[in-house]
């Protein structure tokens, strides 16, 4: 038989995270990738799981984490979550940010966290107490880009209750900058840095700098390759704004 919990045990759980009504399903379904593993395959999890008992067995002679700090908490596993607070002591900083998920097996939650430090309060003595600490103030967004994303927040609230914590919202000191200009082919970027010439007649390059371009394929990218511009695709520009 797996480590994994009863079926009346999951449904309970999942009533409080999820309203899906197959659940009955969903357990099933997974009994049967279980046993379809056994003795030949294994997976993250399995791998997880067996380091947590590797330490139980050996953890006199384990030597532990003075200091640990773990950032985007939110997509990490439970059980992940649990070898790590095995394998430390002193000092254990968790950030994230549930908005922020991009694992989608995983349903973190803060409060399971407490959970967590709740239970080895129970059985290891002097365990440090767990303080928690928001972060509301926005460093990266100006305050026109908080707004638009704190409504995406609201809205995760109200359509998706159970899937994110609640917090209180961010706020932001910044106030915006240049906005980007759109430039509709390699000519106008090309065209716009030669317009940048300093007294020498030579090409200014605080442009590469201070500044950057997006591109959305791979035609763009060669020919800005070509050209040695900064450049950054659409994903690669996250947190572009805050420069």
């Amino acid at each position: 038989m797996n480590n994994c919990i009863s079926k009346e045990d999951y449904k309970n759980k999942g009533r409080k995270i999820t309203d899906l009504p197959n659940l009955d399903e969903i357990y099933d379904i997974c009994m049967l990738y279980e046993d379809y593993k056994k003795g030949k395959y294994f997976d993250i999890p399995d791998l997880v799981n067996f380091l947590i008992r590797q330490v139980k067995l050996e953890f006199k002679d384990i030597k532990l984490i003075d200091y640990l700090f773990i950032d985007e908490v939110q997509d990490l596993s439970i059980s992940q979550i649990y070898l790590l607070v095995l394998v430390s002591h002193y000092v254990k900083v968790y950030a994230g940010d549930t908005c922020q998920t991009i694992s989608k097996i995983n349903r973190f939650r803060f409060s399971e966290l407490n959970n967590i430090f709740y239970h080895f309060s129970k059985i290891i003595p002097d365990y440090p107490r767990v303080n928690n600490a928001y972060l509301s103030l926005n460093y990266r967004l100006n305050s026109k880009i908080l707004k638009l994303s704190t409504f995406m927040v609201y809205l995760m609230k109200l359509l998706f209750p159970n899937t994110i914590d609640k917090f209180q919202d961010d706020y932001s000191i910044k106030i915006l900058q240049q906005k980007p200009i759109h430039l509709k082919n390699i000519d106008s970027i090309i065209n716009r840095i030669n317009n940048n010439i300093d007294i020498n007649n030579k090409k200014d390059y605080t442009l590469a700098a201070n500044h950057c371009f997006i591109y959305s394929n791979e035609d763009d990218e060669k020919e800005l390759n070509e050209n040695n511009i900064y450049k950054l695709n659409v994903e690669e520009c996250k947190g572009l704004d805050s420069s």
